[in-house]
């Protein structure tokens, strides 16, 4: 093989390494920097034997590069036991630089037997006061992120 063009591909390739060191830099960078909150939980309703959690999510984004979000998993807890999840999705969201996204309105089914002697109340139209925890999960850029939140409804 010729010499100069072994030294062009020993340039390309240790270029396209440098490249790729450098946008995985950015990557973790923007993902750790990232800030995934539970905005709001509007009041539940009942709806197909379930009752149903509409959640809000806020997306922040404070650094100087767009990043891809994936939609948010959200599991509820209530009295420290999983009672409902939201339905799982591959829809991803692009969050601008240095811009706050907000998904409204991703649903959590619960269904009654989860919610023990609650269930009682809630048939009889009194909706008393409850305490969920709300678990998000996501991933920013191919980054993990998982935070849990406490909500009183």
């Amino acid at each position: 093989m010729n010499p100069i063009a072994k030294i062009i591909g020993a340039l390309v390739l240790f270029g396209g390494g440098a490249y790729g060191i450098s946008q995985l830099t950015k990557t973790a960078s923007t993902g750790k920097k990232t800030s995934v909150t539970v905005t709001g939980l509007e009041p539940p309703k009942i709806k197909n034997g379930a009752l149903q959690l509409s959640v809000n999510v806020a997306f922040d984004n404070p650094t100087e590069n767009a990043m891809s979000l994936k939609k948010p998993y959200l599991t509820a807890f209530y009295n420290s036991k999983e009672v409902g999840n939201s339905i799982p999705s591959e829809e991803r969201t692009t969050i601008k630089a240095n811009d706050r996204t907000i998904i409204k309105g991703i649903n959590i089914q619960v269904p009654f037997l989860k919610l023990g002697k609650l269930v009682w109340d809630l048939i009889a139209g009194n909706v008393p006061k409850m305490e969920f925890d709300i678990e998000v999960s996501t991933e920013a850029n191919g980054i993990p992120y998982t935070d849990k939140q406490h909500f009183e409804v």
